[in-house]
């Protein structure tokens, strides 16, 4: 074998990777966009050396997204190993910093990317024929989990840093003074230290960490003791609380026994014990009243204004001490957001996975099965809520949004499990929704037991009861099997087979705009596999749906 051999002729990129390779694909699918907001920025002529084609770098971002590859610094690397690499940037090696760069400075760009694949999608024939499913899974921040601490420990390395700064700042101070004397105030020798930027830069990072945990007790404080919307009681007002848990139980045991009396019989399946939690709730009923009875009532604060000293400290003032917490409660009651932050991504929060805590976010998702067995994403967002209930309704409100604007259909049904079960998300305006009301497999147990309901539910029935009664009947049992095959899959392709399991950039910003594109690439990739199907003219590969024939009672 001679290795030294050269080409006979120049070599082509056209002859490097087959025609219906992935990256001819986006490389057409990247043209068919409107990529305008990506040429706004871009510097392809006048004076100085032309800036690479916004095109270009897109597509080779995209691609490298689609092989889960999303280093900066691996996209170069590849970019000289890799000949689908090569083909994109036509034989060009692009800076890490250039497609850093590109991705930093395109974001609002990139967002408008996930509406633009899902109307190729359209265009190509995927459109809705399924229950649109919503779930969320966890992903980790840019960010360890070992430096989110306390708020008293953060206000300390606050105060520490800023003595050091302050110390550094007149340090500085004084030796310019010297070499001003000793060489004239012209020559340079005035810029701040390496190791002042950095105590500065997380100083900063520092003082957001605060302002964001302050915030959080602000916030949790209205939530608790704040009006209702909606007339129900507050989680904080316990008498309240207990007054309800004991009507409902109350009312569902006179419901219980007018079926019986109805029936003539005892109904089939397990009987509560509806005396004993009576019993156990008006005790808790008598504990909160003698509770409030001996709570002090707080003192009205002090509603006088102090006038502020003058500030002639030149680093960044120090964020206020920590919000009161009020009588009767302590900090360990407290949001996991209300006590303790993260320095390094402020934004970032302390979430419970099957594998124990990690730093990061609550990613939402929300899928459909279309044509041929294949799913889309039709809506993708990031949030730092620690539990799905309250992104129920903004998840669903964004997949009406995005699936009318690319001309997918109407979606007429959303299926979502326990964590956005709520009376709020169950009665609220909008699509029909299947929501469960507990583990799946409890709700296999009884529908095997005690078969399908045929009957309606009684007029009186509260919502919640409503969609219990629901899921037990053939159709609404046979919807909400169909979420986890829609929605499980594409977090599953995403962290098993592209390998994401944390973002790169820190920030909600930026990790919602990574999000985003992750999930746009993932359409990508459908639309890659439906239309190479097509092409090579064999019918797409369907995907049966046996959830259903699970969900038989025997």
């Amino acid at each position: 074998m001679d290795r030294s051999q050269p080409f006979l002729l120049p070599p082509s990129v056209q002859e490097f990777i087959p025609e219906d390779d992935l990256a001819w694909f986006l490389i057409d699918a990247v043209a068919a966009m409107d990529t305008t907001a990506f040429h706004a920025r871009s510097r392809l002529g006048s004076a100085g050396r032309a800036g690479y084609d916004p095109d270009m770098l897109l597509t080779l971002l995209v691609y490298a997204y689609c092989l889960g590859q999303r280093s900066s610094r691996r996209i170069e690397a590849l970019c000289v190993r890799d000949l689908g690499f090569r083909v994109v940037t036509g034989n060009r090696v692009v800076d890490h910093s250039t497609i850093a760069a590109f991705r930093a400075n395109h974001e609002e760009a990139i967002k408008k990317l996930f509406t633009e694949v899902l109307l190729l999608c359209a265009k190509a024939g995927l459109r809705q024929v399924g229950v649109v499913a919503v779930d969320g899974t966890k992903i980790a921040a840019s960010a360890g989990l070992g430096k989110t601490r306390e708020r008293e420990a953060l206000q300390r390395e606050y105060e520490r840093l800023s003595a050091e700064v302050e110390s550094m700042l007149a340090q500085a101070a004084a030796t310019d003074a010297h070499q001003d004397s000793l060489y004239g105030p012209d020559n340079r020798g005035d810029e701040l230290p390496a190791e002042l930027r950095r105590r500065l830069d997380r100083l900063a990072r520092l003082k957001e960490t605060l302002r964001q945990i302050d915030q959080a007790r602000a916030e949790h404080d209205a939530d608790e003791h704040g009006p209702t919307p909606t007339g129900r009681p507050r989680r904080a007002d316990k008498i309240a609380t207990a007054q309800r848990k004991l009507d409902q139980l109350t009312q569902r045991r006179d419901q219980r026994v007018a079926k019986e009396q109805a029936a003539g019989r005892r109904l089939p399946g397990s009987r509560p014990d509806y005396d004993a939690l009576i019993a156990q709730a008006e005790a808790d009923l008598a504990a909160a009243q003698g509770q409030a009875d001996t709570t002090p009532t707080p003192e009205p604060p002090d509603t006088t204004p102090t006038p502020e000293p003058p500030d002639t400290t030149p680093t960044p003032e120090p964020p206020g001490t920590a919000l009161a917490v009020r009588p009767g409660c302590s900090v360990e009651h407290l949001p996991s957001a209300a006590r303790r932050g993260n320095a390094t991504d402020p934004d970032s929060r302390m979430l419970r996975t099957q594998r124990g805590w990690t730093q990061g976010y609550n990613c939402q998702a929300a899928s459909v099965r279309v044509q041929h067995g294949r799913r889309l994403v039709l809506a993708a967002e990031v949030s730092q809520d620690a539990n799905d209930v309250r992104l129920a309704i903004p998840m669903m409100d964004t997949a009406v949004v995005n699936a009318d604007r690319a001309g997918l259909g109407t979606i007429d049904l959303f299926a979502l499990d326990a964590g956005y079960w709520s009376d709020d998300n169950l009665t609220a305006p909008g699509p029909d929704r299947v929501i469960a009301p507990g583990k799946n497999r409890v709700m296999l147990t009884e529908l095997r037991a005690n078969g399908y309901a045929t009957d309606e539910p009684p007029p009186d029935a509260s919502p919640a009861d409503r969609m219990r009664h629901r899921l037990r009947t053939q159709t609404g049992a046979e919807s909400y099997a169909q979420r986890a095959p829609t929605i499980e899959p594409v977090f599953g392709d995403t962290k098993h087979n592209r390998g994401i399991t944390a973002f790169q950039r820190r920030g909600k910003p930026a990790a919602d705009n990574e999000w985003k594109l992750i999930n746009a690439t993932s359409n990508l990739l459908t639309l890659h596999r439906h239309t190479r199907d097509l092409a090579r003219g064999r019918p797409p590969a369907t995907n049966t749906d046996r959830s259903a024939q699970r969900n038989e009672p025997t």
